[in-house]
């Protein structure tokens, strides 16, 4: 009895110690909980976010997650509150209590994974009961890298991977053809039974791939932001039948989905929107029209009173927009149509009237704008470019290189501040793109979801491949030491193929060849010197499938090993 009192006592002195320490946090307020060692990855991130649900009466706090609610109560000093508000009270699942172990696991890359070859199994028995797709983790990590490899070996069909004269066999030699198909065909990311009816009030577009959505949205989310960002949209080529294909005449892809993005100047994406229907206002936000709200809904990643900078294009700028941007510290720049400028537009010159005058001119008003000052400008190249700013201005001026058709020769023409910093800080959505387009995979689908995911998976490689480079030069690494992206998505493939796979074990139907002559040639193609690649230091140390093989030859064998 009396220990139980004296355990009281120290419980309840921690809990008066971390209220003194440590200022009282605020229900609604986003919180991120360390997870210990024991209960995920050493790759998985080490925290999990949650937003406080409850603030009980001794000084504890109920934290609650898109999982549901946390079992334990948590004292001030377990749990770090956040700048940005990632979740609020209305993504918690009330009515289910979890551990924060069941969170981690839920959350983790590989449960991810996992998740996939749950609904995946699940949707072939839908389709056929007596065709069971049997599908795990490992031979699922299999297929990525194989798709992985077509995006950088193409080829106009894929049953050409397949093909006796092309031999490639880093794809034919871990599936069958028609087992490769098979899992093409069943992948699935959602149970089709639990699908909210298309006519009602939670119908989503979007539901066969929402957790995969939501899973790298949460991702690219925690990725540290830089100072510079910018939101643009990007196009997803396809040409199929859905609901959600979109027509952009201004775009190299015409036709295909549209995607709303959050990126910094390298290119890195930190938030995203894939467009499914009218762009509704955000909760807690003002309805500032269709363009603006996504702007908002986007700029909700970025942390507030930070003195963030945000670069849009004429579709999005609009002087209520900035405004209220200013009042969260988050201050941007973007070109903008003369018809939102009420007040201001006046002010400024009409386009024949500019371009009456000298080629890089340019007329510069300040107005206030509910407490705010913004400053339009309006500069002669080719044509006329308005910009609007909350931060920016047209001095000091600069010179730019143009050429000039009457002299036919390049002259140096009176360039604005704001014009030079536009163009330098705006394209990161534009990279993006490019280095998707690069290495993109063209694996061809009845299913229009499948485009998305594909797309998807590209951007993660890209994403990945450039925080690999931001940290590598953080370090010192030279950039001529530095992967480039075709060989950094080479060993990603690779690595998912190889790592703690057994090469000898062949995944899929299909007969092993029994011929004697097949397999005389299979092993001299084996003898002779060590010429085959090395395998990287994950794949070497798996400690699988790699056991000594003896073979009788009159020549002395060579070791792989590089100085042996």
């Amino acid at each position: 009895m009396k220990s139980n009192i004296e355990q009281q006592k120290q419980a309840q002195k921690m809990i008066d110690n971390s209220v003194k320490r440590f200022q009282p946090a605020k229900v609604g307020e986003t919180v991120m909980v360390p997870v210990p060692l024991v209960d995920r990855g050493r790759a998985e991130f080490p925290n999990v976010k949650a937003v406080v649900f409850q603030a009980l009466d001794n000084g504890t706090y109920k934290l609650g997650t898109k999982h549901g609610l946390l079992k334990q109560v948590y004292t001030r000093n377990q749990f770090t509150p956040c700048l940005e508000k990632f979740l609020s009270l209305d993504d918690v699942v009330q009515e289910r209590e979890v551990s924060l172990r069941e969170v981690a696991i839920a959350e983790s890359m590989g449960q991810g994974l996992k998740f996939i070859v749950t609904q995946s199994n699940l949707y072939a028995t839908q389709q056929n009961v007596n065709k069971p797709l049997k599908l795990d983790k490992d031979e699922l990590e299999q297929f990525l890298g194989t798709v992985f490899l077509m995006s950088l070996f193409k080829i106009s069909n894929t049953r050409l991977y397949w093909s006796g004269v092309l031999e490639f066999d880093s794809v034919s030699k871990v599936f069958s053809r028609r087992r490769w198909e098979e899992i093409k065909s069943s992948l699935h990311f959602n149970d089709n039974t639990q699908a909210p009816d298309r006519t009602g009030p939670n119908a989503d577009r979007l539901f066969k791939v929402r957790p995969l959505l939501d899973h790298l949205q949460s991702k690219f989310r925690s990725i540290p932001m830089q100072q510079m960002c910018c939101i643009d949209e990007m196009i997803v080529p396809f040409k199929g039948n859905s609901y959600l294909k979109q027509y952009i005449p201004s775009k190299p892809h015409k036709w295909g989905f549209k995607v709303f993005a959050l990126c910094d100047t390298s290119g890195i994406l930190n938030d995203f929107h894939v467009y499914d229907g009218p762009l509704k206002p955000v909760q807690g936000e003002p309805d500032l029209g269709p363009s603006s709200n996504i702007v908002l809904q986007l700029a909700r990643t970025i942390p507030v009173n930070a003195n963030h900078l945000l670069y849009h294009d004429n579709w999005f700028t609009s002087p209520k927009l900035m405004a209220h941007l200013a009042t969260k510290q988050i201050y941007s720049l973007g070109t903008v149509r003369q018809n939102r400028l009420k007040g201001i537009g006046n002010v400024l010159p009409t386009d024949k009237e500019m371009l009456k005058k000298q080629r890089g001119s340019h007329v510069e008003v300040s107005t206030t704008y509910d407490g705010v000052e913004l400053r339009a400008m309006k500069w002669v190249d080719n044509r006329c470019v308005t910009l609007l700013t909350s931060f920016s201005s047209a001095q000091p001026l600069g010179t730019c290189k143009r050429y000039d058709k009457k002299r036919k020769e390049i002259v140096e023409i009176p360039c604005p501040k704001i014009v030079k910093t536009y163009n330098e800080e705006m394209g990161g959505v534009d990279l993006l793109d490019s280095l998707i387009a690069l290495y993109r995979i063209h694996i061809r689908s009845h299913k229009y979801y499948h485009k998305l995911v594909f797309h998807f998976l590209d951007v993660t490689i890209v994403n990945s491949w450039l925080l690999y480079r931001r940290d590598a030069s953080a370090i010192g690494v030279s950039k001529k030491s530095q992967l480039q992206l075709q060989a950094f998505k080479l060993k990603v493939a690779y690595s998912l193929l190889r790592q703690n796979k057994d090469p000898l074990k062949r995944p899929g139907v299909g007969r092993p060849r029994s011929s004697s002559l097949e397999t005389e040639h299979e092993e001299k193609k084996k003898r002779g010197h060590a010429t085959k690649p090395i395998p990287s230091v994950d794949i070497t140390k798996d400690g699988i499938g790699h056991w000594p093989k003896i073979v009788e030859t009159k020549e002395r064998p060579r070791c792989k090993l590089p100085n042996c």
